[in-house]
């Protein structure tokens, strides 16, 4: 990691940004797992970036047969934080050398990006109790919660449960009240022909 000298008006607006920030989450399928893509991280996050006087870069770099990304986050002020990973470049069976560096770059530039914002990229397993990121709202029962993710069964109910949560203007089922969940759940029911 490397900073300016000072960060603290960067510090200060960045925990504004952090503040309001939403998690994203994983809708995307790939390569036998579900994503979170770039462009979904950067739709949610410069609006608030820009809110706040901050922005973003991210660099490519290069060392012998590594690639990576160099990410800053920069303030108004000319305060600035930034953060560089690189991975071996390995050509995947059927790619040159210039499309694996691409999916390289393409790859680390979504996680360094969601590592430095402070973003989540959440699923709908049971260890986040559907389309969270692990942390555990007291605003409904584990149960009911557990309940509601046991009814989610296609890539189409946990679209529309995700549109839900987006309806209730939150971004994971245990922020829900109990009452909400209650009717997302009969209505679910009605989908599925219950």
């Amino acid at each position: 990691m490397n900073k300016s000298d000072q960060i603290d008006q960067l510090a200060s607006e960045f925990s504004k940004f952090q503040g309001e920030i939403k998690d994203v989450l994983k809708d995307k399928n790939g390569y036998g797992y579900r994503y979170a893509d770039l462009c979904q991280v950067l739709e949610i996050s410069r609006p608030l970036l820009s809110k706040y006087d901050l922005s973003v870069m991210q660099l490519p770099v290069s060392n012998s047969d590594k690639v990576g990304i160099e990410t800053l986050i920069m303030h108004k002020s000319g305060q600035w934080i930034s953060s560089s990973v690189e991975i071996p470049l390995v050509a995947s069976k059927g790619m040159t050398i210039a499309q694996a560096m691409g999916s390289i770059i393409t790859y680390i530039r979504r996680y360094a990006l969601t590592s430095m914002l402070g973003v989540a990229q959440t699923d709908n397993d049971g260890a986040d109790n559907g389309f969270g990121n692990g942390h555990k709202e007291p605003s409904a029962s584990e149960s009911l919660i557990q309940s509601l993710y046991s009814m989610i069964s296609t890539e189409e109910d946990q679209k529309w449960v995700g549109d839900c949560l987006k309806k209730a203007n939150v971004s994971k089922i245990s922020e829900l009240s109990e009452e909400k969940i209650v009717k997302i759940m009969e209505a679910l029911d009605k989908r599925k022909g219950g």
